[in-house]
C-alpha cells in the first residue's frame, strides 16, 4: 500500500519541480527583458510595456495591468492595462479598498472563484469596473515591492473563468 503512494509522491514532485523550473524560466525572461531595455535607454514606460507584453504572453492573460500609487494625492495610475486584445489609457484614480489591502497588508490578492462575492466582502460595496472594461471572474493582484513600501502592483486577471 505504501508503493502506489510514493509513486503519487515521486510524480508530485516531479510536477512541482516542472513547474518551479517554468516559473524560473518566465522570471528570468522578464528580468532579460528589462535588462535590454535598460541598456537600450529606453524611458520609463517603455520598460512598462515590455514588462506587461510580456507578462500578457507568458501568461497568456486576457487582463494585465501594472499600477503606481501616488500617496501624496491617493492615486493610482495605470502605467500599463491591457484588456481581452485592447490596450487602455485610463486617468488615475483614487486608491481604493482593494488596493489599499495591498498597500496594508503587501500581500498577494487572488481571487479564484465568487469574485463579486468576493470584492463585496472587502470593499462593502457592489464591484465597479473601469468604463469600457468588463467584471472580471477571477484576478490575482500582486504588489510590487520596494524595501517596506508597496509603490504599485500587477495584477492578471480572466473575464471568463
Amino acid at each position: 500500500m505504501n508503493q502506489p503512494k510514493k509513486r503519487i509522491t515521486e510524480k508530485t514532485s516531479t510536477n512541482s519541480l516542472d513547474y518551479q523550473l517554468k516559473q524560473r524560466n518566465a522570471e528570468l525572461a522578464i528580468i532579460s527583458t528589462v535588462q535590454k531595455g535598460l541598456a537600450a535607454k529606453i524611458g520609463l514606460q517603455d520598460i512598462y510595456d515590455l514588462v506587461g507584453d510580456q507578462i500578457r504572453n507568458l501568461f497568456d492573460a486576457q487582463v494585465v495591468a501594472i499600477a503606481v500609487f501616488n500617496f501624496e494625492n491617493n492615486t493610482e495610475a495605470f502605467r500599463y492595462i491591457f484588456e481581452d486584445g485592447k490596450r487602455f489609457n485610463l486617468e488615475p484614480r483614487p486608491i481604493d479598498k482593494v488596493r489599499q489591502r495591498l498597500i496594508d497588508t503587501q500581500d498577494l490578492l487572488c481571487i479564484n472563484e465568487n469574485a463579486d462575492e468576493i470584492w463585496s466582502e472587502i470593499t462593502g460595496e457592489a464591484p465597479t469596473v473601469v468604463p469600457g472594461t468588463k467584471l472580471t471572474k477571477s484576478a490575482l493582484y500582486v504588489p510590487m515591492k520596494i524595501g517596506n513600501d508597496v509603490p504599485g502592483y500587477i495584477s492578471l486577471q480572466n473575464l471568463d473563468r
